[in-house]
């Protein structure tokens, strides 16, 4: 019964996702990119989804996302992975992504959600990131 519990136990504390999923609900479904603003150390690039678009789906345990310039439609980035979230915080595992640099690493953001928005931030990398996402019916 000990190694039971200590199994499980180590399980608990191994696979996160499962603990926070009441977190999650949320933020599961397709969501499109509908504005955003990067700063990096030099400049800052803001946009409104004229020049870029962006589909993110999330599930119970993964996410997904693929981006494209516009009009031109040219693919642009993907990526996904593992995921969780804690209160305010969502924590996101690439799993693989399009940008060599960002395989295997784990970003923190700061999210809301608002009826139908989604409010992102956090750093990736050398540029602090803030989005808002609406949710795709």
């Amino acid at each position: 019964m000990k190694l039971f519990l200590a199994a499980f136990a180590l399980l608990f504390f191994l696979f996160p996702s499962y603990h926070f999923a009441q977190d999650s609900t949320k933020l599961i479904g397709t969501w499109e990119l509908t504005s955003y603003k990067y700063t990096l150390p030099d400049t800052v690039i803001t946009c409104t989804g004229a020049n870029f678009t962006s589909i993110k789906i999330i599930t119970p345990q993964f996410f997904v996302y693929v981006g494209q310039t516009m009009p031109t439609k040219e693919f642009k980035r993907a990526g996904g992975g593992r995921y969780m979230v804690k209160g305010d915080m969502l924590q996101e595992l690439m799993m693989f992504s399009s940008i060599q640099n960002m395989l295997g690493k784990t970003y923190k953001y700061k999210c809301a959600v608002n009826g139908d928005s989604w409010y992102h931030s956090g750093q990736i990398n050398d540029i602090f990131i803030e989005e808002i996402w609406k949710r795709v019916e």
